[in-house]
């Protein structure tokens, strides 16, 4: 199920500060091509093997590059827990529950019926991207408030944060080597390869090249320019 409007994103800074909601823009309609703009509610998508099997397509080729989204987040039976730990100049996410978001991911999903229930670790580079969302401070319990008043919506545009982006390995380098930094409830994921891989768990084993934070908590914000300011980990 898609919804037109992110969820609010709760960011929570520092080891034992205030809860803060982020305003999400509005999406636009899903795309293979705009990942970006997609935005989905948690748990309401089925993760069951498929009834009939049909030809494998091949991946889209775009650019070059062999692209692949995944929606990736936690179940509920993980629900709660820390599952962003820093390793290194990457990220550790485990306990992932993943459900296919293009006709390339999905092509691997239905090959192995076993994939539509597994969880994974997956292991970013130090080049990964994450994505989320910033509110400037003097919008933000406004922002928070709203989103309590209308189920994790926040529907007032001037309230809306903006998307921005950092590597992982400048998340890490902003806190204490090993750190837990969030919790991920849903995200996008996105690989863009050299050559097509051969299965779910080979793609989940290969450190994506963007995670776009849907729902979220972390000890972390990317700040409009990229910068990290340095952070104590999640609690």
């Amino acid at each position: 199920m898609t919804i037109t409007r992110k969820r609010a994103m709760t960011v929570v800074l520092g080891s034992g500060a205030a809860v803060l909601g982020a305003a999400c823009p509005p999406a636009s309609a899903a795309s293979e091509h705009a990942p970006n703009a997609r935005a989905t509610v948690r748990h309401e998508r089925p993760h069951a093997r498929p009834r009939h099997r049909r030809p494998l397509p091949k991946p889209t080729l775009r650019n070059g590059n062999y692209v692949y989204t995944v929606i990736i987040g936690n179940t509920e039976a993980t629900e709660g827990k820390p599952n962003m730990t820093c390793s290194g100049s990457s990220m550790r996410l485990t306990g992932i529950a993943t459900y296919p978001d293009s006709s390339n991911a999905s092509a691997l999903w239905e090959k192995t019926p076993a994939a539509w229930t597994r969880l994974y670790t997956i292991t970013t580079g130090p080049a990964t991207t994450i994505t989320v969302s910033w509110t400037p401070p003097e919008k933000r319990q406004a922002a928070a408030e709203e989103a309590a008043q209308h189920n994790g919506l926040v529907l007032n545009p001037r309230l809306w944060g903006q998307n921005d982006t950092a590597p992982v390995s400048i998340i890490c380098g902003a806190t204490s080597p090993g750190a837990v930094v969030g919790e991920l409830g849903e995200a996008l994921a996105t690989w863009v390869l050299p050559a097509p891989v051969r299965s779910a768990a080979a793609l989940m084993a290969t450190p994506p090249t963007n995670i776009n934070a849907n729902e979220y908590g972390a000890a972390f914000e990317v700040l409009p320019n990229g910068t990290v300011p340095a952070f104590t980990p999640y609690s």
